[in-house]
């Protein structure tokens, strides 16, 4: 296994990702710029439940995507792991995001308890 798939790994688990999410991320690591039935197919998942884990994993800003145009002329998307740095970036704006978020439950309870 290479360093960066191990690092990337770490950071999934650390974000608390579904093992779907994992086996994606790991897909693309290990074959970058694939269709939605390929992840599907590298991973033994329905091509239907990879493609929202895909999207919620494009929003959370870690995979990019880039339009094809296939033999039969319908449009797909080929998706690619962003670079390591810029997962890194998008990792810790995340946990800020979740650690600002507690921060404002936390002080909504204080006001009610003063």
């Amino acid at each position: 296994m290479s360093d960066q798939r191990t690092v990337i790994e770490k950071i999934a688990l650390l974000l608390g990702l579904p093992k779907t999410d994992i086996e994606i991320i790991v897909a693309l690591e290990k074959k970058n710029h694939l269709l939605i039935s390929e992840i599907a197919h590298e991973i033994n998942r329905t091509p239907r439940h990879v493609r929202q884990r895909v999207l919620f994993l494009a929003k959370k800003g870690f995979l990019s995507k880039e339009i094809e145009v296939l033999q039969n002329k319908r449009i797909a998307y080929r998706y690619s792991l962003i670079p390591l740095d810029k997962m890194k970036t998008r990792a810790r704006a995340d946990i800020l995001s979740k650690l600002k978020e507690i921060e404002t439950l936390v002080d909504s309870i204080k006001k009610y308890q003063e």
